[in-house]
């Protein structure tokens, strides 16, 4: 158990605040399904190797991210907050990538019940995503499931950008059903909204 030092509080701020995210999101559990420990930690996980490999192929490269777990208010509802680098275009990759945790498990809820949209600010996000700092400092960092993306120094290809799939859009389209990816493209367009004026009321 680690206590709150506003110090390491800001240095995890910077580092995660120098990278180039454009996306950022909230994975839960379905209302009345949830998990813990080392269940919930097994689905995330499978989940982000289904997006990685959907995005990059079987290459050993995945969606740049970081991730944090958290527990809410009352320490009983474990969930996900994360910031990324979208694989394609951001406001379809928000969608493709709910539609596709929403349907990936029995207990991964709705796409109305996560929340995956491009970064307003990218500071206020990586403030956000570590909001639980407070109990309990870096360990809600999430190494397992964060990822970037690099190259051996020895690797011929070293100086040639990382690039993700060049169908990786349709690759996704084709891994989820039409039903979850209408929902959530009706959850996008409701979670922009709500996500702009929570902004304005906050910042201004």
């Amino acid at each position: 158990m680690q206590f709150y030092n506003h110090e390491n509080y800001i240095a995890w701020e910077n580092w995660i605040s120098g990278h180039e995210w454009d996306i950022c999101g909230t994975l839960n559990f379905a209302k009345g399904r949830k998990l813990y420990g080392k269940d919930a930690q097994d689905v995330f996980r499978k989940f982000w190797h289904i997006a990685d490999q959907l995005a990059y192929g079987q290459n050993g490269y995945g969606i740049e991210r970081m991730v944090f777990t958290h527990y809410g208010a009352l320490n009983d509802n474990i969930h996900l907050q994360f910031v990324a680098k979208s694989a394609f275009e951001p406001e379809d990759f928000c969608i493709r990538l709910n539609a596709l945790y929403a349907a990936f498990h029995t207990h991964t809820a709705s796409p109305a019940d996560n929340e995956i949209l491009p970064i307003i600010s990218k500071r206020h996000a990586c403030r956000y995503a570590l909001h639980e700092f407070w109990k309990t400092g870096s360990e809600t960092f999430n190494h397992e499931l964060s990822h970037l993306n690099t190259r051996c120094d020895r690797s011929p290809i070293k100086d040639q950008p990382i690039t993700p799939h060049p169908d990786a859009a349709a690759r996704f389209t084709h891994a989820t059903k039409g039903l979850w990816l209408t929902r959530a493209h009706l959850a996008f367009n409701d979670h922009v909204e709500l996500a702009q004026a929570r902004y304005t009321q906050r910042h201004g």
